[in-house]
């Protein structure tokens, strides 16, 4: 397993209030700024962190976050991995410190004659992207994330506020951006009855919220406490405890967890939360048609005769599952998303559909065969080839379906995840 560098070389984009001008160096290129890492930090919170204990830099939002592709799974050999950052507007009266300037967003961001970044790129298209919609002559892409928009930081801290006074809860710090990448952002907040964590997520998750504060009402015991949930947003009490990831091997107490929140939640009550519906009568269409979309073709390098030849196996795979009970499945079930209790984390791949579904992620992790097993025997069915075919298809079409919803910069952090299942899916059909 590779570990990424714990320092960061990290070009600013700060414009200023009318988004007319952004601040380069005297030399004219975006300024870059070199953090670290503490232990167990992200790179958005090493990028706020440093921005906040600069005197000179004003306390900004990160709105969007990109890497370098070819950078992004090296080991940490001591060189610090490249990142892009669009900041929230400068505050009005703002001024540059010595060394920095401001220059026109259109002649800093790759229209004038210096290159504004070293990076790939696909950097430099986004600027220019961003530049041009800035001045009004790009609408803004559909697919972008409510979190990279220039107005969201506002409403978010506000929307927060508000939660936390209809909670009875007041915060005693400013909010903490934890994560921030194409398919959710994550703050956290420390408030006088304890942290707590809010998320946002992008479309293709929405009903995240509402199915969290299902589980959360149905099955207290197994889920944190919900504070609001709200559209595409969801605020959560912290819980205390480790998370499985520290203990991955044991299996059999979060797995009699999601089996017995699956007994309690109906498939009616999660349909009825938004949750979709995917089971394996439709799993051999969902597969063809994920894998005949143009930018996952291209990925996996699938002729539209390898999609009709896939999902024909496939359909006959799922169909020797027929007898299983569907139930809301957790879809990313793994020691990362349970901590000590256990609480089950983050059902953003929440659906209704075969329950062998939550075998594969945790077996990624462990890579034993052991939750395969686990999972086979609480529900009395053989361990196949085929079924793990079939649920390993179910997951190429997740990822599917999450890489072709973002915006094409923030779609390779989700390829390695949509290559994976489908070498294991094309590996258990042999």
């Amino acid at each position: 397993m590779t570990t990424s560098p714990r320092h960061r070389d990290v070009h600013l984009v700060l414009p200023d209030a009318a988004h007319e001008q952004v601040v380069v160096t005297d030399g004219g290129a975006l300024p870059r700024r070199r953090v670290q890492l503490a232990a167990g930090e992200s790179t958005a919170q090493a990028v706020r962190r440093d921005l906040m204990a600069d005197a000179d830099l004003p306390d900004v939002a990160i709105l969007d976050l990109l890497f370098d592709e070819r950078e992004f799974d090296l080991n940490d050999d001591g060189r610090p991995l490249r990142a892009l950052a669009l900041l929230g507007p400068a505050p009005a009266g703002w001024a540059p410190p010595a060394g920095w300037r401001w220059r026109r967003a259109e002649e800093a961001m790759g229209g004038g004659s210096a290159d504004p970044v070293t990076g790939p790129p696909t950097w430099l298209a986004s600027l220019q992207q961003w530049a041009a919609e800035w001045a009004g002559a790009e609408e803004v892409p559909a697919a972008r994330a409510a979190w990279a928009r220039p107005a969201w930081w506002a409403d978010m801290t506000a929307w927060i506020h508000r939660q936390l006074a209809t909670a009875g809860r007041h915060a005693t710090g400013p909010v903490e951006q934890v994560r921030h990448w194409g398919i959710s952002a994550v703050l956290r907040v420390p408030t006088d009855g304890g942290p707590v964590w809010v998320k946002e997520v992008f479309p293709v998750f929405a009903y995240e919220p509402a199915i969290t504060a299902l589980v959360a009402h149905r099955v207290p015991r197994t889920a944190p406490a919900v504070l609001a949930a709200e559209g595409t947003r969801l605020m959560m009490a912290e819980v205390e405890g480790g998370l499985y990831a520290a203990h991955p091997e044991d299996t059999a107490v979060p797995y009699a967890a999601l089996h017995d929140l699956q007994a309690v939640v109906s498939v009616e009550e999660a349909l009825a939360a938004g949750v979709p519906d995917r089971r394996f009568t439709s799993l051999a269409a969902d597969l063809h048609a994920a894998l005949v979309h143009p930018v996952v073709a291209e990925v996996l390098r699938c002729t539209p005769a390898d999609a009709d030849r896939l999902a024909e196996r496939i359909a006959a795979a799922a169909a020797g599952l027929a007898d299983l009970p569907d139930v809301l499945v957790h879809g990313d079930f793994h020691p990362g998303n349970v901590i000590d209790g256990p609480v089950i984390l983050d059902w953003s791949d929440a659906a209704v559909s075969n329950p062998l579904v939550d075998a594969a992620v945790w077996d990624r992790w462990l890579d034993d065969g052991t939750a395969w097993r686990q999972l086979a025997g609480t529900w009395g069915v053989a361990d196949t080839g085929a079924g793990r075919a079939a649920v390993q298809a179910y997951h190429l079409v997740s990822y599917a379906r999450i890489v072709t919803a973002l915006e094409p910069a923030h779609r390779f952090q989700q390829l390695d995840g949509l290559r994976e299942h489908h070498r294991m899916m094309v590996e258990a059909l042999r």
